[in-house]
């Protein structure tokens, strides 16, 4: 059975998208809608044929269906390969969370997404093969399977796609995760990793932050350097990752608006209309943990006041509520007066 949904479909991407969840008796699997975007013939495109070879080709290679990392990876550098030499494929793609990656929604329809395990999705091809061919492709896929179907392969592929950012904020930001995941992995303790190794690299990080093309993003650079500056990582390390992640995930939803190809002009106006909404999400987020930890945070003048103007819009949301309750209270009143009894 299926049914549609709308809502963002989870993974790498985390795109938003109206699709189908098709339950197949053995797995979930997402569908993408309207037939995978404006495909009108998917069998006579170069777009699904590279699909299903990079699907395939990992297949025969490896015996498994390639996650989704590795799709969205090896598709755009497959895109810009054979960019080089001529050859477009048009694929939908912009930089998001995770790196370059297609934007599903607009893929061929023939892709199914499965998230049957929650740790790894995997890409397969439902359908038979297109019947189109070019030796261009199939050299290409090939190459870059044996080059890349490894699990050091994927590190190198998701290397060598972060070195083509569009801005040098990625590649530093994406160093301050690499640092922290051989930071909690680590054998030894490293003496005053805050204030002499990790704070420094966050700082270069954000000094690089390219406010010019992100201004309402830029506004919110400030208070997150005093927070991860006043915080300890050995204490507060936790809050930390998640606030680092929670900015990353916010400046993720204006980066894809900048950066793109063949993204369909009605995708890239919702992209917009959300942009509002995540800033209002973020901040209020990022003013809720520095109430939390305000016996640390509320030291700084930059972050106390963030606290103050959210305690305050907490007590407007407060007092808004109760008279909502009491309006609603006096609308029961008023009905049961007339034979209608409240129900609920």
């Amino acid at each position: 059975s299926s049914s549609c949904v709308r809502g963002r479909i989870g993974g790498e991407s985390g795109q938003e998208a109206t699709g189908k969840i098709i339950y197949t008796g053995k797995r979930l699997e997402i569908q993408a809608p309207f037939g995978g975007g404006n495909l009108k013939n998917s069998k006579k495109d170069l777009l699904a044929y590279s699909s299903y070879l990079i699907i395939k080709e990992y297949q025969n290679l490896t015996g498994e269906h390639p996650s989704g990392l590795y799709f969205n990876k090896a598709m755009c550098l497959l895109y810009r390969n054979l960019k080089r030499k001529n050859l477009n494929l048009k694929l939908p793609h912009c930089w998001y969370r995770y790196g370059d990656e297609v934007v599903r929604y607009h893929m061929p329809h023939q892709i199914r997404w499965n998230h049957e395990d929650p740790r790894r999705t995997s890409v397969h091809w439902m359908g038979s093969e297109p019947d189109i061919k070019e030796e261009r492709v199939l050299e290409e896929v090939r190459r870059i399977t044996e080059r890349y179907h490894t699990r050091d392969g994927l590190r190198e592929l998701v290397a060598e796609i972060y070195n083509t950012a569009p801005y040098e904020f990625q590649k530093k930001f994406r160093e301050v995760f690499d640092v922290i995941y051989e930071y909690k992995n680590r054998r030894i303790e490293i003496k005053n990793f805050n204030s002499d190794f990790f704070y420094p690299m966050v700082e270069r990080a954000l000094h690089s932050f390219p406010k010019d093309d992100f201004k309402v993003v830029f506004k919110d650079v400030e208070p997150l350097r005093e927070a991860i500056k006043i915080l300890d990582f050995k204490q507060h390390g936790d809050y930390i990752i998640e606030l680092l992640e929670n900015f990353w995930f916010y400046f993720a939803y204006y980066l894809r608006v900048k950066a793109h190809e063949n993204v369909p002009r009605e995708t890239l106006m919702y992209w917009k209309s959300v942009l509002p909404e995540e800033t209002e999400r973020y901040r209020r987020y990022f003013a809720d943990i520095m109430i939390e930890l305000q016996s640390v945070t509320g030291k700084s003048d930059i972050l106390r006041d963030i606290i103050k103007k959210r305690l305050e819009r907490r007590e407007e949301e407060e007092r808004i509520f109760e008279e909502f309750e009491r309006d609603l209270e006096g609308l029961q009143e008023f009905l049961s007066g007339y034979g209608y009894a409240a129900k609920g």
